[in-house]
């Protein structure tokens, strides 16, 4: 009986052992840019010191879990800051970080002095995922203004994860390309049992959106920061054709909550149909559309910026 069970146990150490080496060798995989979260809230957040490709693009993810540097705490004399919290967008899926719109606003708000965007970011994150993430962490970059960077594919939120256990999970996923190809094969059946059908996603969205938004103005109160809302439309939608639901929910409840709403969908139409999207029939915007976004953001959120007094030219003396 014994000899049985040791040539089991040997047997799947071997199927283990052949079933890892064979999903590393031949199995395309992105780097492991993420982690279950503590916070349930969230479900699943970007993994600090995380450092490879996904989708094409070099990604390196700081200690601080941004796609971004390292933010100091203190300011710099006469900074401002723009943090931007959004979700594949404002991550910037498939393009290099220098190409995304948040490093490139700086440069388009140079005339208002120094100013530093910080990109707050998860891809896949739904509206209330995005809210969460900005009342977790936008105070800790002591932002002048907040941008929430909304879309239509936030009238879809992916399942939360089945089993609560986000320390072992991650040690597992990070320890085995075999484990994580499973957990996430799994996770992707699971969640298209329960996505809506197409067309459906933002039925019944609108009144959580604004919810949603009254809850982000509270929560930041406390920073002094001022609140602007960013809508993308999707690149394969920009007809300017009436709006959706949501779009329509999103709206009203920037406005509600005293937020600039902004939506980008004029500026990215002006950008030539075949180079919006990063690649056809994908969803994701172009290093154009990127800095088409940046532009427009960057004009819009100038006058809420404070004007640092080295940006403010005198006429020489007489």
């Amino acid at each position: 009986m014994m000899k049985t069970a040791r040539w089991i146990a040997i047997a799947v150490f071997i199927s283990l052992a052949v079933g890892e080496a064979a999903v590393r060798a031949f199995v395309p995989m992105d780097a492991l840019l993420y982690q279950d979260s503590a916070d349930p809230a969230l479900g699943f957040e970007l993994r600090p010191g995380a450092h490879g490709e996904k989708m094409g693009a070099d990604v390196q993810i700081s200690a601080q879990g941004l796609r971004d540097d390292v933010v100091p705490d203190a300011k710099d004399r006469g900074e401002a800051r723009v943090v931007v919290v959004g979700g594949q967008e404002t991550f910037g899926l498939g393009v290099r970080r220098a190409e995304g719109f948040v490093a490139e606003l700086p440069g388009v708000l140079r005339s208002r002095g120094r100013v530093r965007g910080v990109n707050v970011s998860m891809y896949s994150y739904g509206l209330s995922q995005k809210v969460e993430l900005a009342c977790r962490r936008a105070a800790e970059f002591h932002p002048d203004v907040v941008v929430l960077q909304a879309s239509e594919g936030d009238a879809v939120e992916l399942p939360p994860p089945s089993i609560r256990a986000p320390r072992l999970k991650n040690f597992i996923r990070e320890t085995s390309a075999l484990a994580r190809w499973i957990m996430e094969r799994r996770y992707r059946d699971r969640a298209a049992e329960v996505l809506p059908p197409q067309g459906h996603a933002a039925d019944g969205k609108a009144d959580e959106a604004r919810a949603d938004l009254a809850r982000l103005r509270d929560c930041l109160a406390p920073t002094g920061a001022k609140l602007a809302v960013a809508f993308v439309p999707g690149v394969d939608d920009l007809s300017g054709g009436a709006p959706s639901s949501l779009r329509r929910g999103i709206e009203a409840g920037a406005k509600a909550a005293g937020a600039l709403f902004i939506d980008v969908g004029p500026a990215l139409r002006r950008v030539p149909a075949g180079r919006r999207a990063l690649r056809a029939g994908q969803p994701f915007l172009s290093s154009e559309a990127q800095k088409a976004l940046s532009v427009e953001l960057g004009r819009r959120l100038a006058p809420l910026l404070p004007r640092s007094p080295k940006s403010v030219s005198h006429r020489p003396a007489v």
